[in-house]
């Protein structure tokens, strides 16, 4: 049976740092895409019950606006906690990180390919 060497395998470290390069802008444009679709729904929420409670109250009851006012308060809050949540995962270096951790946990297996 043929034994695996990396080293005789062909390297295209060009093509190689292409691939990576267009992996990580797919990575940041589905990042961006679902952030935008997350604040979208969170926004929906506070539209929403604003519509429904606008069916049962009357514009001016004080509890329909202390319910709205924390409502939007809360979505507000969701907002900023979604908005920094991914803009620390689509952080370059983050992702840079999480791909030299996924090379390193492939490095065993390699060196059982060789050794074999």
């Amino acid at each position: 049976m043929a034994h695996l060497n990396e080293e005789k395998l062909p390297r295209f470290p060009v093509e190689d740092e292409e691939m990576l390069d267009e992996h990580l802008r797919d990575i940041f444009l589905k990042n961006f895409n679902t952030s935008n679709e997350l604040l979208s729904h969170v926004t929906a929420i506070g539209v929403t019950s604003d519509n429904e409670l606008a069916r049962s109250m009357r514009t001016g009851d004080p509890r329909r606006e202390n319910v709205v006012a924390s409502v939007s308060e809360r979505v507000a809050l969701v907002k900023e906690i979604a908005k920094a949540t991914v803009s620390e995962l689509s952080r370059l270096d983050v992702v840079e990180r999480v791909f030299k951790l996924s090379r390193k946990a492939k490095s065993p297996l390699r060196a059982s390919c060789r050794s074999t």
